[in-house]
């Protein structure tokens, strides 16, 4: 649903031209520093980047999810080390206080998150309990007075080194493993049990902090418990990784169009004394396909987020719309390495290394590309049934 074309031209405006005259040239810059500079950091909130996803009676723009998609589209056609420092406070980091906070929950964070004062982690997954498993985390809370003491740990924690606020998921009821008794709380760096690992080395979005997070004897006041009670935690992850699939879509179909972008200047340059690459079908091939893919990304996102902002089930939707739309993008970060020969795959002459090595994650990430077919297959047989 676009409620406002003019006002979202703006903003998507505003988001190209700050990709293209901020983050592409640096680029090579914070791949190098492993971490996105101070002043990067404040013009995204000088820009009103972390607004989007705030609804507007909390201080925000309040976009649809159709809207986002377009947003999510323009903020990723450059290394994805930027857009993750924006879309976790436009995505996951906003929807379990709008599905299950309080209203004094929501009036104290959003507008914070909303001009990235406060930078949100969200810590559900395990070694060896990723989040598509989440019913069996192993993290508990228990009571302790009117508050709770956590322990346990998480892993692939984005932006955690980073956050100043951490969305941690813990079993609050004990007895079993099953939906209920999963609860949220919003922790503090600082606070005493809480302890943030180091960043990871990682293969690719080398300018985004990832680490574990640690909670051991951390006793934490009632406050920090999102909502009124526990054990509702659940339907709130759930719900946000919902609505983070549609999003990291769009996130995927960015990188696609820049990668493209690029291989149309490089096959099509001039070359002295030779015909242009791009004068070869099977150059031609590898474009058009690259197309076909990004096409049929763009529209299946596009359908899917007017469902969602119709308040229709979008849950296989949302798992057909993250499985083609990271899989096309690896699709596509091939091809153009291919196209650019040797250059595509040196750091020193291209972005194409780069962006061939961020976009990988996208196919582990809420969610596996397994996960995704099960739950596209088990949503078809419910359908039969």
């Amino acid at each position: 649903m676009i409620r406002d074309q003019k006002r979202l031209d703006r903003a998507l405006e505003n988001i190209r031209d700050v990709v293209r005259s901020s983050w592409i040239p640096r680029e090579p810059e914070v791949d190098r520093l492993a971490h996105l500079p101070d002043d990067i950091v404040a013009e995204m909130r000088q820009r009103g980047l972390f607004a989007y996803g705030v609804p507007e009676e909390y201080g925000g723009e309040g976009m649809t999810c159709e809207e986002l998609a377009h947003i999510n589209m323009e903020i990723s056609q450059c290394s994805l080390s930027f857009r993750t420092r924006v879309s976790n406070n436009i995505g996951i980091g906003v929807v379990p206080f709008l599905q299950g906070g309080t209203e004094a929950q929501k009036r104290f964070y959003l507008p914070k998150i909303a001009t990235g004062e406060i930078v949100m982690a969200f810590a559900v997954s395990e070694l060896d309990i990723g989040g598509s498993q989440a019913t069996k985390m192993r993290t508990v809370a228990r009571r302790d007075g009117d508050g709770w003491i956590l322990n346990g740990s998480k892993c692939y924690v984005s932006l955690a080194p980073v956050a100043n606020r951490i969305l941690m998921y813990a079993r609050t009821d004990l007895s079993g493993k099953g939906l209920r008794g999963i609860t949220c709380f919003v922790l503090e760096p600082g606070t005493a049990g809480l302890e943030i690992g180091k960043p990871y080395r990682k293969m690719g979005q080398h300018g985004m902090a990832m680490s574990e997070v640690h909670v051991r004897d951390c006793r934490v006041g009632p406050e920090t418990m999102l909502g009124s009670e526990p054990g509702f935690g659940f339907e709130t992850l759930m719900r946000g990784f919902l609505f983070q699939r549609i999003n990291l879509s769009g996130l995927s179909i960015g990188p696609a169009l820049r990668m493209v972008e690029e291989a149309l200047r490089f096959a099509g340059a001039a070359r002295p004394g030779r015909e242009p690459f791009a004068s070869h079908q099977l150059i031609q091939a590898m474009l058009a396909e690259s197309q076909v893919d990004i096409e049929a990304a763009r529209a299946l996102l596009l359908q899917t987020a007017r469902r969602y902002d119709e308040g229709k089930d979008v849950t296989m939707q949302a798992s057909v719309t993250k499985y083609f739309s990271t899989e096309m993008v690896c699709r596509v970060a091939d091809r153009i390495v291919q196209i650019f020969g040797a250059r595509g795959y040196i750091a020193d002459y291209s972005p194409i290394e780069m962006l061939y090595r961020d976009v990988r994650g996208g196919r582990m990430a809420e969610g596996t590309s397994q996960i995704h077919l099960l739950t596209i297959a088990r949503e078809m047989l419910k359908g039969a049934a």
